[in-house]
């Protein structure tokens, strides 16, 4: 039978074995957490990634604190203010849509037919 060498099984072994399996368990965990918002981080970094470009030319005129307020004002201008516009718009023009769908129907008219868009479209 073979004999077991004494320092096999010490203290310190233990020590990186249970770190390893700790350092897995907590990967496990931090991934859980973060796999649902992984839209908005890939959003965020995209975001990131646009902007730093500007916020660096600013930081080397003004310090840390203007340059910061100043890229965050500027993204909010030019990237989420148009972005607002637009989905308003969408949401506006999928309204007016969803009231002629009901006006049609409490008429009893044709509700969504591809002639009557047609004829519509030439009429107009």
């Amino acid at each position: 039978m073979e004999e077991l060498d004494p320092g096999m099984f010490t203290v310190a072994k233990y020590r990186r074995v249970g770190f390893a399996v700790a350092c897995v368990l907590l990967a496990v965990v931090a991934l859980t957490l973060i796999i649902p918002f992984w839209h908005s981080i890939a959003w965020g970094v995209a975001l990131a990634i646009l902007v730093h470009p500007i916020h660096k030319r600013i930081n080397s005129r003004y310090g840390d604190q203007i340059s910061a307020a100043i890229t965050t004002i500027l993204t909010l201008l030019f990237i989420v203010l148009p972005l607002l516009l637009i989905g308003l718009a969408v949401f506006g023009e999928i309204n007016h849509v969803r009231d002629q769908i009901t006006q049609e129907a409490a008429s009893g008219g044709e509700v969504l037919s591809v002639n009557k868009a047609i004829d519509d479209i030439d009429a107009s």
